[in-house]
């Protein structure tokens, strides 16, 4: 006789919802999409009145979905690390299981206790680090969660942490994409436009420098990040090749450069832009000169650029 095909459980019914549930999030591909998808899911999984996902912003929690009537106001809302339910589970890395939170010791005072009575609390790992929490909760007083949900829970986690890492690794990807355009874009427009003046003669050496000392104006950081901005622009090549002090070298190639005139070094605009860097850098106006030219025949471009002495 053919054996008969054992009953579903209780257990399989757990695992075929938390599968079709986590393929719904994996179908989202924005991170927002998959928190608001997590909380609606967890809480009809559960049979909850109320769903939430906190999301670590620093040394706080932040309220990003909140879904039922009970807990919507919390929008938006804020929780210091081991504050709350949800505070106590990012800062202990563990779920946290609370039957009545009105009588709960550890309660926030930024939480009604008349809005939600049993809650359960599970951190989101992403990349190895806790990127937030998920919590469930029962708004009336029979509310309970038994052993079942509190698995079911532990069984969506991370499924809901893969969507997320997945939904992150894209919106980074395609904003990494979206600024290489626009760099691209701004390259070629102020590479076309210098080209232009320079081939015109439109632009003489102090225009050109001038407008080299316009292009650093608004850079941030240390020098090397100044010179990483002027590659972005398409100006060419650049490089700090040493430095004394206050007194810097660079080295530079492919550089965006005027006609030789005469015996004269060409590269205004790298000059202008280079004084202007270092003398943001050293909080004080800088001036250089430009010591060997490719235009010149020499292998590379040099430049050296110090801080103007004051007149004693």
């Amino acid at each position: 006789m053919p054996t008969a095909e054992p009953a579903p459980t209780r257990d399989d019914d757990v695992l075929r919802a938390v599968h079709e549930a986590a393929l719904g999030l994996l179908d989202r591909l924005d991170p927002d999409e998959v928190l608001r998808a997590l909380a609606e899911r967890a809480r009809v999984l559960v049979r909850a009145s109320d769903a939430y996902v906190y999301v670590v912003d620093g040394e706080r929690l932040v309220v990003r979905v909140a879904t039922g009537r009970a807990v919507e106001k919390y929008l938006g809302g804020t929780l210091a690390r081991a504050e709350g339910i949800a505070g106590k589970a990012w800062d202990e890395d563990a779920r946290v299981l609370v039957d009545d939170y009105a009588t709960w010791p550890g309660r926030s005072s930024k939480i009604l206790p008349s809005d939600v009575r049993a809650v359960v609390a599970i951190p989101l790992r992403v990349r190895g680090r806790v990127f937030g929490v998920l919590g469930v909760a029962h708004d009336s007083a029979g509310g309970r969660f038994g052993d079942a949900d509190v698995r079911t829970l532990d069984l969506l986690a991370p499924f809901a942490s893969i969507a997320l890492d997945h939904a992150e690794r894209l919106r980074e990807e395609h904003e990494n994409e979206r600024r290489f355009r626009e760099q691209a874009v701004t390259k070629d427009l102020v590479r076309q436009m210098l080209q232009r003046l320079a081939r015109r003669g439109v632009a003489s050496g102090g225009m050109m420098r001038d407008i080299g000392r316009d292009l650093a104006t608004g850079g941030k950081g240390a020098i090397e990040e100044r010179l990483r901005a002027f590659v972005a622009m398409g100006l060419g090549d650049m490089r700090l090749a040493g430095r004394e002090g206050s007194r810097y070298r660079f080295e530079g190639s492919g550089l965006l450069e005027r006609e030789r005139v005469g015996a004269q070094a060409s590269c205004h605009l790298p000059l202008g832009y280079l004084e202007a860097a270092v003398g943001a850098v050293e909080g004080v106006e800088a001036l250089g000169t430009e010591t060997t030219c490719q235009s010149m025949g020499a292998p590379r471009c040099t430049f050296v650029v110090a801080p103007r002495r004051k007149p004693t």
